[in-house]
């Protein structure tokens, strides 16, 4: 995992070069497994594993970049019986997971994590840091 990560770093890197050079932000969302979402779901999982661990790492290498890494696995927390959102042959979430993990989505982008998402402007942004 961690050679992974190190490549990620640097598509990370790239892409923050990119979005610089176009005057864009970037922003990154990780998708949980079937299997990850419902340890989170159940609030229960084996020792020695952190379901939340890639998703943090991913996250700090984002911000590193400048990107926003808009964090949805916490929401699972809420979410019951999260079988139901995922085809059960393989990982991928169905018609409903993706209507569900879009809402997440909508809800992590309308909390604050982009400015202009939210009616707060950059101005209001930047005094509230000082």
């Amino acid at each position: 995992m961690q050679r992974n990560l190190e490549d990620y770093d640097g598509y990370a890197a790239d892409i923050e070069r990119r979005a610089s050079a176009m005057g864009v932000q970037w922003a990154v969302v990780y998708l949980p497994s079937r299997i990850q979402a419902a340890m989170i779901s159940m609030g229960e999982w084996p020792a020695g594993y952190d379901p939340y661990k890639l998703s943090d790492e991913l996250g700090t290498i984002v911000k590193r970049h400048g990107g926003v890494y808009i964090d949805i696995l916490r929401g699972f927390r809420n979410i019951t019986d999260t079988g139901q959102y995922f085809f059960p042959i393989d990982i991928h979430p169905n018609a409903d997971g993706h209507a569900m993990i879009s809402g997440l989505i909508a809800k992590q982008l309308t909390s604050g994590v982009i400015p202009a998402l939210n009616g707060t402007t950059t101005s209001e942004v930047v005094m509230r840091k000082k």
